[in-house]
């Protein structure tokens, strides 16, 4: 079995890729990431082919998708405050982006195609606890592209039976995920604060909720997704 991770170089896709390199049955991990976001040292020391490149290159998606029997499609331009200030790139990178990989894994044929939404997409919907059947409100360019990334992997399952699967990420944390940059998600900048005995940076009241995964937690969901070919 061939595995491609697009973005694979990046938090979750560096622990998808080892944990895929662990798992019985698949042969060979094919890597994807323009590194605008990951880090090519993310995968030091696991048997991975690595290719530098980005999904908008539909030739380079086309190479790639070559023999898979599943992709898990991460590759995305994240953060809410990134996608305020150019949303026109949220959509190239998400939307657009992810039409694309489904594109390629059509022409290749019989290829699962796993693609990651977000919590996001619930935006002003305060109704708790979240399910799938609660309606989608997005309120930031980021959370409507990851929106339009769930709603293309169902159309195209939809008019080209094909089997995809749409997993909504609700704050991913764990080893890997880099914890300095402008755009850091709460957990890493609240610990890099923390071991440097600096406050805790907390915007609004203070009265906030959010909810957490633990990264082992949405890979095993994507590996025993890849094993049982769930759609």
């Amino acid at each position: 079995m061939k595995v491609l991770v697009t973005g694979g170089a990046g938090f979750i896709g560096a622990n998808l890729v080892k944990a895929l390199a662990n798992t019985g049955g698949i042969q060979e991990i094919v890597v994807i990431d323009d590194l605008s976001f990951g880090f090519r040292s993310n995968l030091n020391d696991l048997e991975v082919t690595f290719i530098e490149g980005s999904i908008l290159d539909e030739d380079l998606l086309e190479v790639t998708m070559e023999g898979a029997s599943s992709v898990v499609h991460l590759a995305a331009r994240s953060s809410v405050p990134r996608s305020i200030v150019d949303p026109m790139a949220a959509h190239r990178d998400n939307a657009t982006g992810t039409a694309l990989v489904l594109e390629a894994a059509r022409a290749e044929g019989d290829v699962q195609v796993i693609v990651a939404s977000s919590s996001s997409v619930y935006g002003a919907n305060d109704i708790l606890p979240k399910h799938e059947g609660l309606s989608a409100r997005p309120v930031s360019p980021y959370a409507a592209s990851k929106l339009a990334t769930e709603s293309y992997a169902l159309a195209w399952g939809h008019s080209y039976d094909m089997p995809v699967l749409a997993l909504r990420f609700f704050n991913v944390f764990g080893p890997l995920q880099p914890p300095l940059h402008t755009y850091a998600a709460v957990i890493p900048a609240f610990l890099s604060a923390a071991l440097q005995n600096k406050p805790l940076p907390v915007y609004g009241d203070g009265n906030q909720c959010r909810d957490f995964t633990y990264i082992d937690t949405v890979v095993s969901v994507v590996v025993d997704a890849i094993q049982s070919n769930k759609s």
